[in-house]
């Protein structure tokens, strides 16, 4: 629980902060804030070498290092506490002397003790945005076909998270279970709708299974360019990631609103596109041809408008309870830019009459990420699809990814 502080000067007006920074999970945070003064943005950077033991902090833009006269002199600064691990409340935001990782602590801990929360022998021990370069690389590789140079990418990361097969499905799965483990909520979307998948009858999922090759690579292109944007700004997003567990008005403490202005509706848009492989097993379940809709044919619903795609799952809850994070007016907003920040406060256009709706600049990041969680799932959905259900249409022999999701947390 350590805390670094520091002191850095803007560049624009000259005034002095204090910024304590929490050493967390990442070996490297990046934090956005206005000058107390004039209102500009500082940026700063934290990287952290755990094997040498050394901490660096480093000026990124509008700000340089600054030396106080005294250690006292600190105390008349504005300070700002900024961490990439968790929400915090605002007086421990601004507090000289707080220690807001003991607060997640305690809320984790009183959840292990409702048994809200189960405890999951986790051997990873790689931070997820490191983990996430080598699957990168791994998956880039592979849409060049460099197949030979990705395959030591997977040896490498299969050093790290037992993969089972070394391929990008594979990797793919385990980064992704990797990422979903400490959301318990996720955990059991997950299990609810394997367990539906599961049960689907492997013998009427050929045509399904021809379908899915076609559009398979629009679907992977689609799932890259999102885990792309999201990780890119992983310091922004994880910031929210217990949210589950901390009150509602806790904030996030860093604000790089322009580098995710338009994640939410790009999110929105690209899993909305990767809905039709769902929608079609959810035609079989329903004892229909996979292209037959209750009221419409595939080909009509692929033309649907993506907030209306999700109509056809509704009577699924297995399914729909994935994504309970689509809010189609801010996915308009975001999507097409009609949307500002200010002072926190994130206000989006809900029509041409200039009307306008506001959410928190926190919440705006919940919804991403509650959005990007979504599109894990159905992800995580598709390879069990294609490497568990369809390779048993295929033959007895249950494959080697099959077998590591069997083993895996979800126990299934």
């Amino acid at each position: 629980m350590t805390i670094v502080r520091t002191c850095f000067e803007c560049l624009t007006c000259g005034q002095k902060h204090i910024f304590r920074v929490q050493v967390g999970q990442s070996n490297y945070q990046k934090h956005e804030v206005k000058c107390h003064t004039c209102h500009e943005k500082i940026v700063i950077s934290f990287d952290l070498d755990q094997d040498a033991g050394e901490i660096a902090i480093n000026s990124l833009e509008n700000c340089q290092p600054a030396i106080l006269n005294k250690p006292s002199d600190g105390l008349l600064l504005p300070t700002e506490y900024l961490s990439d691990d968790f929400q915090v409340s605002e007086s421990d935001r601004k507090a000289q002397m707080s220690f807001p990782a003991l607060k997640l602590m305690q809320a984790m801990r009183q959840q292990v003790e409702d048994k809200k929360l189960v405890a999951y022998p986790k051997k990873v021990s790689t931070h997820i945005l490191d983990q996430w370069k080598i699957v990168k690389k791994s998956w880039s590789l592979t849409r060049s076909n460099q197949h030979e140079l990705a395959k030591k990418e997977f040896e490498k990361y299969n050093k790290i998270c037992d993969i089972g097969e070394l391929d990008l499905e594979s990797a793919l799965y385990a980064f992704t279970r990797e990422y979903i483990i400490l959301n318990p909520h996720i955990q059991e979307n997950f299990a609810e709708s394997i367990g539906w998948l599961r049960s689907i009858d492997d013998k009427k999922i050929k045509d399904l299974s021809v379908y899915f090759d076609t559009v398979n690579d629009e679907h992977m292109r689609r799932y890259y360019e999102t885990f792309n944007s999201f990780f890119e700004n992983y310091s922004e997003f994880s910031q929210v990631q217990f949210s589950h567990f901390l009150p509602n008005n806790f904030v996030a403490t860093s604000n790089s609103f322009e580098s995710v202005r338009m994640f939410y509706g790009n999110c929105f848009e690209h899993l909305g596109s990767n809905l039709d492989i769902i929608a079609c097993l959810n035609n079989i379940q329903n004892g229909r041809n996979y292209d037959q809709f209750e009221r419409m044919n595939l080909k009509q619903y692929n033309s649907l408008d993506k907030a209306n795609k999700l109509g056809p799952l509704r009577n699924t809850p297995e399914i729909f309870d994935i994504f309970k994070s689509f809010d189609n007016k801010l996915r308009n907003a975001s999507h097409h830019g009609h949307m500002v920040c200010e002072n926190n406060i994130v206000k989006f256009k809900l029509n041409q009459n200039k009307d306008y709706d506001e959410i928190t600049y926190t919440n705006y990041l919940i919804k991403c990420k509650s959005i990007f969680d979504s599109m894990c799932l159905v992800l995580m959905l598709e390879l069990f699809f294609k490497r568990v259900i369809c390779e048993k249409s295929k033959t007895p022999r249950k494959s080697t990814l099959g077998n590591a999701i069997r083993r895996s947390m979800y126990k299934i």
